[in-house]
């Protein structure tokens, strides 16, 4: 045995470590390159999981109310309480006439299909004001103005959106089908807050909320109907018709 170790060269015997320690070296490096590249992977699919978790929040909640929200689900605690009182806000509701006959004409592909189209340009004109779409129910669309906010034209803010709205519907038409919008608005102190702690929703209770709404389904057809309160918050820019007391 000693023979056989003195015969081998020094030389080639640290040649050969030197290749094996160099091979286990790139094999370390390459795994070191592979781990960082699968973590960046991961940390880039986690940003956009992040990104998109944001956005659908944003769409739901007021940014304010999304934060708190997006925290409370990142603590994997409950939905926190958020609840809000605004002394002086307005609110809007905007329903489809005729909708119950409209839905025995049109299959269910065509009746979402109409309420989407129409809804989603709703969207972009309470998005263009500034403007806090509440919520959606069957054939009504619901948006406030004040809140989360203050601003003191919240009236004429919703005035402009109701004009906006009732020159859309006029001018949209869907094959033969015409549809139209009775349109109310009221002004006074409204309750805001999350509700729930499944399917969690952005809401509004008080006296303003069921007036508008009342405002809204005795309103002509195709016509915008606001309170007095609403009328005293609004520039002379604006030409109302009395109708005297309607509930």
């Amino acid at each position: 045995g000693r023979g056989i170790l003195a015969a081998v060269d020094p030389w080639l015997a640290l040649t050969w470590f030197g290749a094996h320690l160099l091979a286990a070296a790139q094999v370390v490096y390459w795994l070191s390159q592979f781990f960082a590249a699968q973590r960046a992977r991961l940390k880039h699919h986690l940003k956009q999981e992040q990104d998109k978790t944001e956005r659908l929040l944003n769409s739901i909640f007021p940014a304010r109310v999304a934060a708190q929200v997006k925290h409370s689900l990142v603590d994997e605690s409950t939905v926190p309480v958020v609840a809000e009182y605004y002394r002086e806000a307005s609110v809007l509701f905007a329903d489809m006439v005729g909708f119950t006959a409209l839905t025995g004409r049109l299959s269910a592909r065509e009746l979402v299909s109409l309420l989407n189209t129409i809804f989603s340009q709703f969207d972009r004109l309470a998005e263009k004001h500034g403007l806090e779409k509440i919520k959606t129910v069957g054939d009504c669309y619901i948006v406030a103005a004040g809140l989360p906010h203050a601003r003191p034209d919240h009236a004429c803010a919703l005035a402009e959106l109701a004009l906006e709205i009732q020159a859309f519907v006029k001018n949209y038409r869907l094959t033969e089908h015409k549809v139209s919008f009775r349109i109310g608005i009221h002004t006074g102190p409204v309750v805001a807050g999350v509700i729930g702690q499944k399917k969690i929703s952005y809401d509004l209770w008080g006296d303003t909320v069921n007036i508008a709404s009342r405002m809204a389904s005795s309103a002509p057809g195709g016509g915008i109907q606001i309170t007095s309160q609403t009328h005293s918050w609004l520039t002379q820019d604006y030409i109302c018709v009395p109708r005297g007391k309607v509930f």
